[in-house]
């Protein structure tokens, strides 16, 4: 059976106003009797404390500090109000920013219940999407892209590299998608390395007995902000890449690809 996408969240996070400052923030009169007759024991305002993705300029986004009064055309009071929504790519949210009311149209993200539906292997490190919860950790979110585990013996441990990171950049090429990952990987792969590994399985060995693989910049951004670049060496032999993915139904069995 598929997975069910119908419960979805906004990738905000909420502090709570009380009414006594939310004339200062901006919030009418009018607009303060709405949100009392609509939450009458909360008797506060949601005020926008986090952005866990930055959306593209140019579309509608809250911002820091945005008070968020209504949800579809009704008003709220309470975090119950914005918990989650169902069976909508995107929801209608009224705010109040620097005193003016503003209408904007923010998408909602689907909490599916396989989770992980693809992972990427390259360079020793284990790559996926970032999923809720270390969205909800980091400092900042710099990219699709998250290491979230690492093989003990490949490059990026031997060059002191950390796992829970964000990928930004490799090989000078920005990376924001696992897309990236995969066609930067693929350029990256030693010309040699099919030679290289017939060589291994009829017990010879090149001249030098260097390994297929090549010496990579990987900019990446830790759960705390930092900023950490790191030079490693590839090796496409023990270490090759590869990725597994899984479609949306919950008996759909994983399928590896070399890269």
């Amino acid at each position: 059976s598929l997975v069910p996408d119908a419960v979805r969240v906004l990738d905000i996070e909420f502090s709570r106003e009380p009414l006594a400052t939310a004339r200062a923030l901006g919030v009418s009169n009018e607009q303060m009797r709405s949100i009392i007759q609509a939450s009458p024991h909360t008797r506060s305002v949601l005020k926008v404390s986090r952005i866990l993705q930055v959306r593209p300029k140019g579309v509608d986004s809250l911002e820091i500090g945005d008070i968020v009064i209504g949800v579809n055309g009704s008003t709220i009071g309470h975090i119950d109000d914005v918990a989650c929504f169902y069976d909508c790519d995107s929801v209608n949210l009224t705010v109040i920013r620097r005193g003016e009311e503003l209408s904007l149209a923010i998408p909602v993200l689907p909490l599916r219940g396989t989770a992980t539906r693809r992972v990427v292997h390259w360079a020793g490190m284990y790559l996926q999407e970032p999923y809720q919860r270390i969205l909800q950790q980091a400092t900042r979110v710099t990219s699709q892209v998250f290491n979230f585990m690492y093989i003990h013996g490949g490059p990026a441990v031997l060059e002191s590299h950390h796992s829970n990171m964000f990928i930004t950049e490799i090989s000078g090429e920005p990376v924001q998608t696992l897309d990236d990952v995969v066609r930067i990987a693929s350029k990256l792969k030693s010309n040699g390395l099919a030679e290289f590994n017939n060589k291994v399985a009829n017990n010879e060995m090149f001249a030098n007995g260097a390994m297929p693989g090549c010496d990579v910049k990987i900019r990446t951004v830790l759960l705390n902000g930092e900023d950490v670049i790191k030079t490693i060496r590839t090796n496409d032999h023990y270490f090759p890449a590869w990725q597994l993915t899984r479609g949306p139904r919950i008996d759909d069995e994983w399928i590896v690809e070399e890269l």
